[in-house]
């Protein structure tokens, strides 16, 4: 009887603590809500046909520029104690003229050089990202990314990249800002 008093008062304590789950393509509609701190979940793997490693080389545009871009997912990420979210994270390495100009695909822990958790509202097969160069990690830009996805065989992902300088001292990106990577595994 005691065991089931402490059971009791276990799972009165835990219920005002317990937290909502919430799609993730529903974010951006919900943040105008706040209430509880909310889990923001990839529930319905949206995320999975974006995973994998990708590959970008245009023969008759730019032979010598080759991208490769490993997309992960991260669940629970904690945003402050605000809300969590499932986001979506890249890995990238750029080589040009057979040199690698920067390669982060071996990269432990979080790469916040290509990260982002919206999904547009009208398109689940297109992702809004955020792009850091991560050979001028001071560069004074900020980089924003639309991924289309698109089911082929092989699938392609169309990359179309936007850039702000935040003062005359930014440079461009050393990224293509249009590409069409496809799935190598």
């Amino acid at each position: 009887m005691k065991q089931l008093y402490i059971y009791i008062i276990f799972l009165c304590c835990n219920l005002g603590y317990g937290q909502q789950i919430v799609a993730f393509e529903n974010f951006r509609a919900d943040q105008a809500f706040p209430g509880s701190v909310k889990y923001y979940k990839d529930i319905n793997h949206l995320f999975d046909k974006f995973l994998g490693n990708w590959k970008y080389q245009n023969a008759t545009v730019n032979p010598t520029v080759i991208v490769e871009i490993q997309f992960y997912k991260q669940e629970r990420v904690d945003h402050g104690g605000n809300y969590f979210s499932d986001e979506i994270y890249g890995r990238v390495k750029l080589t040009q003229n057979g040199q690698v100009i920067f390669n982060t695909l071996n990269g432990v822990g979080i790469s916040h050089y290509l990260t982002g958790i919206s999904v547009n509202q009208d398109n689940n097969n297109k992702l809004f990202l955020s792009y850091n160069d991560p050979i001028v990690p001071n560069s004074h830009i900020k980089c924003y990314v639309d991924i289309l996805y698109a089911p082929t065989t092989p699938a392609q992902l169309t990359w179309e990249m936007d850039w702000y300088k935040y003062d005359e001292t930014g440079t461009a990106p050393k990224m293509p800002l249009d590409m069409v990577l496809t799935k190598i595994n």
